[in-house]
């Protein structure tokens, strides 16, 4: 009988042992596959955050362009109206 047989016992004792250690070490590598898994998906959804935030910054800083255009276009008439009224307002001085 193996029971009566210590060297095979032994044997017997540190094959459990090795297979405990290796079920520890394969439970503590799913843990940090698991770990990093979550952590990919954390900055996954971190970086298309940012993404969408920098195209709404480009969205409007287009935006911003535009108005500052316009602005532009209506500083540009204003100052020939300006103009306009300033040659107006010096014939009238000299007609009077």
């Amino acid at each position: 009988m193996w029971a009566n047989n210590p060297t095979l016992v032994s044997f017997l004792g540190c094959a459990y042992l090795l297979w405990l250690l290796m079920e520890n070490i394969m439970y503590v590598c799913r843990q940090e596959f698991i770990q990093l898994e979550n952590e990919t998906v954390y900055n996954e959804a971190v970086i298309e955050e940012r993404e969408q935030g920098i195209r709404e910054i480009h969205t409007q800083i287009g935006e911003v362009n535009e108005i500052f255009k316009d602005l532009a276009v209506l500083v540009h008439e204003q100052g020939y109206m300006i103009g306009t009224w300033c040659n107006q307002t010096d014939l009238l001085k000299s007609l009077l």
